[in-house]
This record gives C-alpha cells, structure tokens and sequence, in this order.
C-alpha cells in the first residue's frame, strides 16, 4: 500500500465521514465481525425513488474497518439501492484503492454487509 493512501485510510479512521445517528431512520443495522469483534451501527433513509438519501454510521474496530465505512457512506449516497446491492468485495476494493487480503477482508466487507442488510429491512416493509 502506497504511503499516501495509507495516510488517506488513517484519516477517514481519524475523521470519518458520515459518523453519528440519523434522526428518523427508515432502516438501522447492527453488525459485527465475529472474527475480530469489529462492530458497525448503521442506518440509511431511502427516498420514493429507492435512492439512497443518507447514510450515518457508528463503529468500532481497527482503522481498516472505520475508514471502509466512511468512504462507502461517501460513494453511496445519491445512488439507486438496486445498483448499492450489486455491490461486492471487488467494488470495496475498487473504493479503497487497494487490494486486500484474505485476512483482512471482513473488515472491509462489514460496513457493505450491514448496508446490505439494511436495505433489505426497507424492501421487506
């Protein structure tokens, strides 16, 4: 991992973007990863269109796990929720600029996995 992408990583885990609660959320999911016990508390608000309108997270865990949340809060919004669940390990990849390895990919994939599960509480209501 190049240095200056290292740097980009430390300060979406120092400053994340989109950290906090939603005040009426149409959807809230918690999530952990048993592996290592990162947790994620997110919530989303869809709009009549099915675009994701916002997006607000809280987590704890190590500085992947922390910046993967912030900068996927960043690139969903504004998307359609269809296109959001097409989304996989590759496209994280793609959003972190970097591969990662086997090791660390629950930590990468476990904001993803709890937007997914929260999109899925909004189609089943």
């Amino acid at each position: 991992m190049s240095e200056l992408y290292r740097e980009i990583i430390l300060e979406h885990y120092k400053n994340p973007h989109n950290y906090g609660s939603l005040e009426k959320p149409d959807a809230s999911i918690i999530d952990t990863n048993p592996l290592c016990g990162d947790t994620i508390t997110l919530e989303i608000n869809c709009d009549e269109n099915e675009t994701l309108s916002d997006v607000a997270f809280i987590s704890r865990g190590c500085a992947l796990s922390v910046a993967s949340a912030s900068i996927l809060s960043d690139s969903v919004k504004g998307k359609n929720i269809k296109d959001i669940e097409m989304m996989n390990y590759n496209d994280m990849q793609d959003l972190l600029e970097m591969k990662v390895g086997v090791g660390r990919a629950p930590c990468v994939l476990l904001p993803l996995s709890a937007l997914h599960k929260a999109i899925k509480n909004i189609k089943k209501n």
